[in-house]
């Protein structure tokens, strides 16, 4: 089991891992980002999941809430397993044209092989 995170930004916003680095399962634990302004908080993103056919297997409007004053929070918490490899994903939601060109930065949390107890990856 290891936690890690790392930034995605509308030009950066995918990470994919792959079995072969060892890699059985990933859960996307959550979102972070800085609170730039209400109308950011209010723009909710789209957390994609596709398998490595490019297949969808879950996809989801993520709303973030205020944690504190500087930065908002989504908890996701899903649970995915890896067979050759998986791509994460966030974007933009297309449906909220007003908002959609919006650039965005976010802090993806994560755990892989969070089954693993050994605490190795």
């Amino acid at each position: 089991m290891k936690a890690d995170s790392i930034q995605l930004t509308t030009t950066g916003n995918q990470l994919q891992v792959h079995v072969r680095d060892g890699i059985k399962s990933i859960r996307i634990d959550s979102m972070v980002r800085e609170k730039p302004g209400e109308a950011m908080i209010q723009m909710p993103l789209l957390l994609t999941v596709l398998d490595e056919a490019e297949l969808v297997i879950w996809n989801e409007e993520i709303d973030f809430v205020s944690t504190g004053p500087f930065t908002v929070e989504a908890i996701t918490n899903q649970r995915f397993a890896v067979w050759e490899h998986l791509t994460i994903r966030v974007s933009a939601h297309p449906e909220r044209s007003d908002r959609s060109g919006q650039d965005f930065s976010v802090y993806l949390f994560f755990t892989l092989n969070p089954d693993d107890e050994s605490g190795r990856t």
